[in-house]
């Protein structure tokens, strides 16, 4: 299809998504209560990302409390563990350089510690034990296993929802040499 005619489709075939879910999120037992989003107005990408999860959430048929301040304020509140009903929180969109995300052990957001974990606190004895084995093991293949593994069991267990990703764009001079490709760093650097 092309056209006006692919946008057709793909604004039906978005409505029976959309439609879908929303039957699944009722059958697996929502029944309409508040649902507290935390964002910050002072980040522009977490504002946005905010913005965007809130309007799907609602589209989905959540019943969106979307509370709106800068970011220190929405870090202090994040650290609450109290229920939504009592100044707690279920959800915040946040961003990470990147970097930091390229192995298991420094992923935060993949941790699965429970109340000893980042905010949100996912607990996940299966992600945390393949975590610890990774670290523990010398062969790359077997690592490479076993990273495979730990990603299969966040599909499973969820402890975060990827929003999706973004590349920085990056220049350099002519003569400098040695620049490795993906998320910028400083090292093997050199003239020409």
């Amino acid at each position: 299809l092309t056209g006006r005619h692919s946008s057709c489709a793909r604004v039906t075939q978005n409505r029976l998504i959309l439609n879908h879910a929303r039957a699944a999120i009722r059958a697996a037992g929502y029944e309409g209560y508040k649902v507290v989003q935390l964002a910050a107005s002072d980040v522009a990408f977490i504002n946005t990302a905010s913005e965007v999860t809130a309007d799907l959430l609602r589209r989905l048929g959540f019943t969106v409390d979307y509370q709106l301040s800068d970011w220190p304020t929405l870090v202090q509140r994040r650290a609450k563990k109290d229920p939504p009903d009592r100044g707690g929180w279920n959800l915040f969109s946040n961003s990470t350089g990147g970097i930091d995300q390229t192995t298991p052990m420094t992923h935060n957001y993949l941790f699965s510690n429970g109340m000893d974990g980042v905010p949100g606190w996912p607990t996940s004895a299966r992600i945390e034990e393949l975590r610890m084995r990774w670290l523990g093991e010398a062969d790359a293949s077997e690592r490479r296993r076993v990273a495979e593994e730990i990603q299969r069991q966040a599909f499973r267990d969820v402890p975060y929802i990827p929003l999706g990703q973004y590349l920085s764009p990056t220049a350099h001079r002519r003569d400098l040499a040695g620049v490795m490709g993906g998320y910028p760093v400083f090292w093997n650097l050199r003239f020409e």
